[in-house]
């Protein structure tokens, strides 16, 4: 985003991945019922977490994680218990597709409706298979690859929810299963998984629904299956997984379809794999997955910001600068006018590069000015890492700050 002010230019960029780009992970409240291979959907400022499997069996459950409050609730469980099967949001809807029930994989379709908490039975995909992955592209749901319980898969099938049909497309290039999948600009991504036994891939492949074809992407640097994803400012993050022999990943790398290019960025707390996945808010949420091979069932919960930049412009000669106290902050942050800043005007992104609060200074004699934490709306703003942005006619300057 290129921002112009008054014969000013600046640019509000990314961080790069060999210098600043980073993301800020911090612990929040577990689940409830520890688990791996669930599926996790969001909805609002809610994500659903369902089924899965841990030290006692397959699972049905669902809980409910708000990011708000952060506490979970309990909904109505799944119908079935099962395992490594497929979800997506539509409508305000979730949707599981598939898995593993215990004795069989499934070609099973749920449809949970948040409002009045129940379940209903959809019309079955045509190939029953577990380990697949979802992603949804102008309304319609993919469901691509996972495997027959013998075999690895290339399908590709497309359910139309508000027709409750399916129809068969064009193979994915690289059967695999236990992959992940995301969708951006209309073009859908898939990524890693296992191609046969136990063997990794860091396959990438593009699908375009527009012209039903598959085209080869840069590979994944970290070949793994039982992986998650999500997406923010445009880019897929690949989180965890495993790779044998006991490899389990808290590793997490970026991935832009523009320039078709991979990043390493911070990784997670907890490595684990069969772990959820999903963005709200423009953060990253990992939820659930094993610490070891054939155990270690974690509840862990751990939120990623994804922590964006802004290039700090300075005129010639300058010796001004911007300074805030106290740092971090938790109710209040004061920002100091050095001599020749009064009178500029303040804004404050939050670390997705979004506005939250422009603070406009028509007085030329305050000395400072102090920021209460709440947003244009008045809104008390959740934790994490901020950037104040001071501009004058000619200058701008930044402060990163650390809300808790």
């Amino acid at each position: 985003m290129i921002c112009k002010f008054k014969g000013l230019t600046c640019a509000l960029v990314l961080f790069s991945f060999s210098t600043l780009y980073s993301i800020d992970w911090q612990a929040k409240t577990a689940m409830p019922t520890p688990r791996s291979f669930c599926g996790g959907a969001t909805l609002g400022d809610s994500l659903y977490v369902i089924g899965g499997r841990n030290s006692s069996g397959l699972l049905s459950v669902l809980e409910i994680y708000d990011m708000i409050s952060n506490s979970w609730t309990t909904g109505n469980s799944l119908p079935i218990q099962v395992r490594e099967f497929g979800t997506v949001t539509v409508n305000n809807k979730v949707f599981v597709i598939g898995g593993y029930d215990g004795s069989n994989v499934i070609d099973s379709v749920f449809e949970y409706d948040p409002i009045s908490d129940t379940w209903t039975p959809k019309t079955s995909m045509p190939t029953a298979r577990a380990g697949l992955a979802l992603a949804l592209v102008n309304g319609k749901i993919y469901a691509v690859g996972g495997d027959d319980g013998v075999n690895t898969l290339n399908i590709l099938e497309e359910y139309d929810p508000v027709n409750d049909t399916w129809a068969t497309m064009a193979p994915m290039p690289t059967a695999r299963t236990n992959l992940t999948s995301q969708n951006i600009n209309g073009k859908i991504y898939a990524i890693g998984g296992c191609t046969t036994g136990v063997t990794p891939c860091g396959t990438v492949e593009e699908y375009d629904p527009s012209g039903d074809t598959w085209t080869n992407k840069t590979s994944m640097p970290t070949p793994r299956f039982g992986l998650a994803s999500g997406v923010v400012e445009a880019k897929i993050y690949v989180l965890g997984g495993f790779a044998p022999v006991s490899f389990i990943y808290a590793v997490v790398e970026s991935y832009d379809p523009v320039s078709d290019m991979w990043s390493g960025e911070t990784a997670m707390l907890t490595a684990r794999w069969g772990l959820v996945t999903d963005t709200i808010g423009g953060r990253l949420y990992a939820v659930g997955g094993q610490t070891l091979y054939h155990s270690g069932y974690t509840g862990a919960n751990e939120e990623g910001t994804v922590l964006v930049g802004l290039v700090e412009h300075h005129g010639s000669k300058s010796k001004k600068s911007l300074n805030v106290y106290p740092v971090p902050c938790r109710n209040q942050v004061n920002i100091v006018l050095d001599d020749g800043l009064k009178g500029a005007n303040i804004e404050i992104y939050n670390a997705a590069g979004s506005l939250v609060r422009a603070l406009r200074i028509d007085r030329s004699s305050f000395d400072l000015i102090s920021w209460d934490r709440t947003d244009h709306t008045g809104e008390r703003v959740p934790s994490g890492v901020y950037i104040i942005c001071l501009k004058t006619k000619t200058q701008i300057f930044t402060k990163k700050i650390l809300v808790l």
